[in-house]
């Protein structure tokens, strides 16, 4: 786990950064920075950490599932060792944007070491039988994947860097 400086560093990375940003930066980052009852959810897996951005409710549920020691995001992340298809495969890649894309009936990554990666508007649909479907859009999250440049230690500063790399292209292209 992060310590506990690390994670507070981290949600106030996401707060000043991107929930409470100026409005002339805000208006051209994604739709959900600008609702209220937004709030930065932090999961630190053992491979990886997410930051997403969610309701105050779904913010709850997601701590439930965590204090279960589940998976908040099954068949988000393709675990190590199970051999099923996945939509797209990182590895030691930095800055990958994933935007408006829709993935079904598999995984949605593979990660490998070093990854720094940002959903935006992006959607899993996963039909596990005829009577049970998990379908879960995610309109605002980042993802690490740790290895030997990357760890929980400096994981902060690779954040930092993919938030401002975040804001820049949604600036830049105004890529909502």
């Amino acid at each position: 786990m992060i310590d506990q400086s690390e994670y507070q560093r981290l949600l106030a990375l996401a707060k000043v950064s991107l929930l409470e940003a100026p409005k002339e930066i805000k208006e051209s980052l994604p739709p959900i920075l600008s609702r209220s009852n937004i709030m930065p959810f932090l999961y630190d897996g053992d491979f990886y950490f997410i930051l997403i951005f969610v309701t105050k409710d779904e913010a709850k549920r997601l701590k439930k599932i965590v204090k279960k020691r589940e998976n908040p995001f099954p068949y988000l992340i393709k675990p190590k060792g199970v051999k099923k298809p996945v939509a797209i495969a990182f590895d030691r890649s930095r800055y990958g944007l994933i935007d408006n894309v829709a993935v079904e009936n598999m995984f949605c990554f593979s990660l490998g070491k070093d990854c720094t990666i940002i959903l935006n508007a992006f959607k899993q649909v996963i039909s596990i039988d005829k009577k049970t479907k998990y379908e879960h859009t995610i309109d605002l999250a980042y993802i690490i994947s740790f290895g030997d440049e990357i760890d929980k230690s400096n994981l902060a500063n690779f954040m930092e860097d993919l938030i401002a790399y975040s804001i820049q292209h949604w600036r830049v292209g105004d890529g909502k």
